[in-house]
């Protein structure tokens, strides 16, 4: 509670004497930056990713360029939506589903009442993610020009639903800045998608089984997407919001073209890091005995989810390239303006065969779709005919590769 008190008077009287902090640490004089560094490193630690996002915003307001607040506010502000995603699950959860048949809200007799999940979550993305991702990625910013730093946390754990989706302690680098460069990327350009859309749906009679074998969970999706766009019930589902759905697409697409640039980022920097190669949270196991990260020989190493092969590392790496670029294509971020840069089916020839889902590169490169163009310039229709062309395909040539 003395932090929280702390905190505010931070916040909203940084030039005066802040008793709160006299008291907390002892001192008759202003907390130092350091100071406040450290409370927003305990709130990490505790999981109250709020609270940290404060601390270390009150600390770029004394010193705008410091480089461990800017680090901090990227991290809190993740730990912060993953807090209120598992909120907002939870409200979600208690909700009725749309199988009142009643007709008491004036519908007619044997039509769903159409909850209004869509609603709730442009609410949610509106309130806690436009502002600070798209903050973040300024920071992000900001902190890829600087030279190799470290910023230590004692524990940082990110949880979903009950389940710890990632676990880590210690010294985080500039390698692990790429890390959460990728989640942040994806959480706001998968906001931004969702805010463009209208989305209400009954999403509590969704049901999707991914223990399955790969072909049996894509099927599986395939299918979930053809009962998503005809159910006669919700004729509006994955329509453009006709005023600001545009501008959100657009700030999509280059999100996570992004997220797709920043995976391949990741062994890159981890190459030319010159320290132990046990230095940071994502770290590589030295297998040639060499000193040094090199691509193609040694295992990647990620906390809570395990040592990488160099080949998937490498399949990755080539995938996210040619992913990043799709998703640039037509809009500022295009690296080949004068020419389309499609989704081609034969990019994903390498991962499946590593994975062992194809035996040969089958995939057909004359196959493609025009991503980038969908998100910089999208139709009324928003993405349905997109996803009608992807069942198509699928019907047509996927699906049968895998019988």
């Amino acid at each position: 509670m003395k932090r929280l008190v702390c905190l505010s008077v931070i916040i909203i009287a940084i030039a005066f004497v802040l008793t709160a902090c006299i008291e907390k640490f002892g001192k008759e004089e202003h907390p130092s930056i350091a100071e406040i560094l450290e409370i927003g490193k305990e709130f990490l630690a505790e999981g109250q990713g709020s609270q940290a996002a404060e601390a270390f915003n009150a600390a770029l307001k004394i010193e705008p360029n410091n480089v461990e607040a800017k680090y901090g506010v990227i991290i809190s502000h993740t730990m912060q939506f993953f807090n209120l995603l598992n909120e907002l699950l939870s409200t979600l959860s208690s909700m009725p589903s749309g199988s009142d048949t009643s007709g008491s809200t004036g519908q007619s007799p044997g039509m769903h009442e159409i909850p209004k999940i869509g609603d709730y979550l442009h609410g949610f993305l509106t309130d806690n993610v436009e502002n600070n991702f798209s903050r973040n990625e300024k920071l992000y910013q900001d902190l890829v020009n600087y030279p190799d730093f470290t910023f230590n946390v004692p524990q940082y754990e990110i949880v979903l639903n009950g389940n710890v989706l990632f676990s880590f302690s210690g010294d985080f680098d500039k390698t692990d800045l790429h890390f959460f460069g990728v989640l942040s990327s994806l959480i706001y350009g998968i906001s931004e998608f969702i805010l463009a859309y209208d989305l209400n749906f009954d999403f509590k009679n969704i049901s999707l089984d991914l223990t399955g074998s790969p072909d049996v969970v894509l099927d599986q999706i395939v299918s979930l997407l053809r009962n998503l766009l005809t159910d006669p019930r919700y004729p509006n589902f994955l329509l453009l919001l006709p005023d600001e759905g545009r501008a959100h697409m657009q700030t999509a697409g280059i999100s996570l073209g992004m997220a797709f640039q920043r995976i391949g980022l990741i062994p890159e920097q981890l190459e030319l890091e010159s320290t132990s190669f046990t230095h940071g949270q994502i770290w590589y196991i030295d297998a040639n005995n060499n000193g040094r990260y090199d691509i193609p020989d040694d295992p990647l190493t990620i906390p809570s989810i395990g040592s990488l092969d160099p080949d998937l590392i490498v399949q990755l790496k080539i995938l996210s390239s040619e992913m990043a670029t799709v998703f640039f294509d037509t809009s500022p971020l295009d690296p080949n303006p004068t020419s389309p840069d499609p989704l081609r089916l034969s990019y994903f020839n390498g991962l499946l065969m590593y994975l062992g889902v194809l035996s040969a590169p089958i995939l057909p490169d004359w196959i493609s779709i025009d991503i980038g163009p969908w998100f910089q310039n999208p139709a009324d229709d928003g993405l349905r005919s997109l996803l009608f062309l992807v069942i198509d395909i699928y019907d047509a040539i996927v699906g049968p590769l895998f019988k």
